[in-house]
């Protein structure tokens, strides 16, 4: 489609013909159509002319060319920048062309570096995430900033570290006035103690930006009424789950924790149990996500309406796996190895609903070929046994069944105990193999 440059300003037309033809556009006439700012945006940066004018209407005062040239120079040397990470700080910050190199950028990029021990690569990311921190007075305002947010929240220099590179907008923030007022809001309204206060920080950074008492606050009373909640359990969810602080709760949790419900068939209490054992629920994607998995999930296992409710009350994590991906794979390789027909599949499920987290590679197939091999049994009794013992699936190798077929060995008497006494506490299990063993010896 042809270009109508007859109707464009000079500025789109030399623009435009430099990025075609740059060795028929002589300097003089860039030079003519740009101020000095718009000029590097254009001929260094590659800036169209529409950034460049964009850049140069946010200065107050236009810097000489010189001076914008060499912060570019510096910019790109100090921080290893490539031509397009250099346009997208300068395009952001226009102003930093008009600083000085060697009183003010310099100075503060090593005040800043040594402050937070940052590593070339980690202050490339953070002048690249927040370009405006090379405007900002680092030596009076930034540096006592961060000391009382460290103080406040008693960060190790790591955490601290770990903090702004995660969230680096926090050196914008006013610290006395708003952000230290709005944490003690937070911690107050949920009853928070300092580490817990600490943990949600850490675990959400951008928490601090937060507007606490006009956004979380009301969100957090929203949650609280619709799943009657006790300021224990809101706490709880928090502390399960801090970007539930960040959640619309009006406009997406709500209508979520609905969908859930119906689907399921839950009551208050269900739902509210659901909640509290995961939190990570507030965020999950219902329609898009959760209900199609749950269908995916009965319909492999001929689920009951009132069987897929159990298996989710009682395993509430499975509305985050990942259903297609891994649980269903898992089940039909679990299927196989044991010979399970569909029935027998469903009844391990429904005995044993942890059974769908587990890995089957690293724990299910190991776990089966021991006990077939340990306990010396048949292709058809181990499939008797696991159907009728699940909960057998879900000990641990190493830390139970092993110990204790040790400790049959060490009384003399069958592994088939493993079996027999599976659910006993390791005390019990010990004194019911000591037993079997006096029989044994007809003491």
């Amino acid at each position: 489609m042809a270009v109508r440059l007859w109707a464009a300003s000079p500025r789109t037309l030399i623009a435009t013909a430099r990025r075609l033809r740059p060795e028929l556009v002589p300097r003089h006439a860039v030079a003519a159509a740009y101020s000095a700012v718009a000029d590097v945006c254009v001929q260094r940066l590659g800036a169209t002319a529409a950034e460049a004018e964009k850049a140069e209407a946010r200065l107050l005062n236009e810097p000489a060319r010189w001076r914008a040239e060499r912060m570019c120079d510096a910019l790109e040397a100090r921080l290893g920048l490539n031509e397009a990470e250099l346009k997208k700080v300068v395009l952001r910050l226009p102003s930093v062309l008009g600083l000085s190199v060697d009183d003010t950028v310099l100075p503060k990029l090593a005040a800043l570096q040594e402050r937070l021990d940052l590593s070339e690569a980690e202050l490339k990311k953070l002048v690249l995430s927040l370009p405006a921190v090379l405007g900002y007075s680092i030596v009076a305002n930034v540096l006592p900033s961060l000391a009382a947010l460290q103080s406040r929240l008693s960060l190790s220099e790591v955490e601290l570290k770990k903090l702004v590179l995660r969230r680096p907008s926090v050196l914008g923030y006013s610290v006395e006035a708003n952000l230290l007022p709005s944490l003690s809001t937070l911690q107050s309204r949920l009853g928070l103690s300092e580490a817990e206060l600490k943990k949600v920080v850490l675990s959400l950074p951008a928490v601090l930006g937060y507007s606490i008492v006009a956004n979380v606050l009301p969100s957090l009373s929203a949650l609280q009424s619709r799943l009657g909640l006790s300021e224990l359990e809101l706490k709880k969810v928090v502390l399960g789950r801090p970007q539930v602080l960040s959640y619309s709760t009006e406009a997406n949790v709500l209508p979520s924790l609905s969908a859930l419900q119906s689907r399921l068939q839950l009551s208050e209490a269900e739902l509210k149990k659901v909640v509290l054992q995961l939190p990570s629920v507030l965020g999950y994607s219902i329609e898009e996500n959760v209900l199609p998995s749950l269908s995916a999930l009965q319909s492999r296992l001929q689920l009951s309406e009132a069987e897929l409710k159990k298996v989710v009350l009682q395993l509430p994590s499975v509305l985050g796996y990942s259903i297609e991906e891994n649980v269903l794979p898992s089940l039909s390789a679990l299927q196989s190895r044991l010979g399970l027909s569909e029935a027998e599949l469903k009844k391990v499920v429904l005995r044993l609903p942890p059974v769908l987290g587990y890995s089957i590679e690293a724990n299910l197939l190991p776990k089966i070929d021991w006990l077939q091999c340990e306990t010396n049994l048949s292709d058809d009794e181990l499939r008797h046994k696991l159907v009728t013992q699940s909960v057998m699936l879900g000990y641990s190798l190493s830390d139970r069944l092993q110990p204790r077929a040790a400790l049959c060995d060490e009384l003399g008497v069958s592994r088939s105990l493993l079996w027999t006494y599976s659910s006993r506490t390791p005390e019990a299990f010990r004194e019911a193999c000591e037993k079997a063993a006096r029989r044994s010896a007809g003491v």
